[in-house]
Parts: structure tokens; C-alpha cells; sequence
């Protein structure tokens, strides 16, 4: 294929399709294909539209990674406080308290093992949603990635599931009979497509492709 030729037609591509044959040219190698494609992203004032969607994408990235750490850490908080409620209920039973005592530990321990299963459940969704959506598009996960490893996020992928009940767990520590909808990978990574357009469409408004 005559790639000289082909790249004549670069510009007209969108920004979000430049930038997925810019990773596809760097996962082969093509360094000069990848130079032709930066050289079409170039507007009126020499700044790569596909520069500046990246950059936003790892911004984008960044705030998905700091909401999962923040599920992480109400996860582990409310895992303590559910093994304290436990180990107070068993001690309690052994010195046999008065009946009140015992059904404000059970309440207790139900509560945060309501949380346990609401945060666990949360932060599958939103992680295999941000997967989907970056399945979806075509970017280069570990283009946008630049945060430092974690063990924390590696402890929770490898353990923590849905739980069936955690709707109900919700309606019981909310303490209402409202009927909530549980996220699905889908809603959240529709989500992420409806904020790059937005994002795209404030950021890049002028440019002669902004298509997303």
C-alpha cells in the first residue's frame, strides 16, 4: 500500500482516529507513519489536536485511578470494622449480655458488611467499565497509565466481586423502599464516551475535525 498516498487523507480523519493509528503505529514500530500522522494533527498554531487528547485522556485516567483508591480505602475501613463488630459480637455472646447489647452488635455488624459488599461491588463496575470503554475506543492503555503500581488496586482486582445483594444492602442501610438500579460496565463506560465528547467539544471547538 502506497502510504504516502494514504496519508494525504489524514487530516480529514477525526482526532480520536488520529490518535488510535498513532498507537497502532507505535505497538508496530512505524515511526515514520506515526511522524506523518503527528504532522497531519498539526492546527493553525502548530499544537497536536491528538496531543492534547491524549493528555486530557490521561487526566481522565488519573481521576478513574484516584476514585478507585478511594473505593479501595472505604472498602478496607469498613472490612476493619466489620471484623472489630464480630470479634465484639463473639465476646459479648461468651459473657452473655443483656439482649438489647446483642441486637445493636448484630445491627453493627450487619452495617459494615453492607458496606463491604456495596464497595466491592462498586469498584468491579467501575473498573471493567473504564476496561470497556478503553476496549471500545482503541487507546493504548499503557500510554495513559502512568501512575505507580499499586498493590492495593492489585489485591482488590484479584478479590473482590458483584455481590447480588448489594442493592439490597443499599435499600437497607438507606432505609428506604426506593428501588435503585445498580451500574452495569456498560452504563459506566457510556458514561466515559459522553465526557470525551463534552470534553472535546469545549476543548477542541474550532478544530476542522472533532469527531467522537
Amino acid at each position: 500500500m502506497n502510504t504516502n498516498l494514504l496519508a494525504k487523507h489524514y487530516k480529514a480523519l477525526s482526532v480520536p482516529e488520529r490518535l488510535r493509528l498513532i498507537h497502532d503505529a507505535d505497538r508496530r514500530g512505524d515511526s515514520s507513519e506515526r511522524r506523518k500522522l503527528k504532522d497531519a494533527a498539526k492546527n493553525h498554531y502548530e499544537l497536536d489536536d491528538t496531543g492534547k487528547l491524549e493528555a486530557e485522556m490521561r487526566n481522565l485516567f488519573m481521576y478513574h485511578h484516584a476514585e478507585q483508591l478511594e473505593i479501595a480505602a472505604e472498602f478496607w475501613f469498613a472490612h476493619t470494622r466489620v471484623c472489630w463488630a464480630f470479634d465484639d459480637l463473639d465476646e459479648a455472646a461468651s459473657l452473655d449480655p443483656k439482649q438489647e447489647d446483642n441486637e445493636k452488635l448484630d445491627y453493627e455488624c450487619r452495617f459494615w458488611l453492607s458496606v463491604v459488599k456495596i464497595t466491592e461491588t462498586k469498584y468491579v463496575i467501575e473498573r471493567d467499565g473504564w476496561n470497556l470503554f478503553i476496549q471500545q475506543t482503541g487507546f493504548d492503555q499503557e500510554r495513559l497509565d502512568r501512575t505507580p503500581k499499586s498493590w492495593l488496586l492489585d489485591y482488590m482486582d484479584e478479590h473482590v466481586r458483584v455481590h447480588a445483594d448489594a442493592i439490597e444492602c443499599l435499600q437497607w442501610m438507606k432505609k428506604s423502599d426506593e428501588p435503585y438500579i445498580l451500574k452495569t460496565a456498560e452504563s459506566v463506560a457510556n458514561g466515559w464516551h459522553q465526557t470525551v465528547a463534552e470534553m472535546l467539544a469545549m476543548s477542541l471547538n474550532g478544530s476542522t475535525s472533532t469527531g467522537y
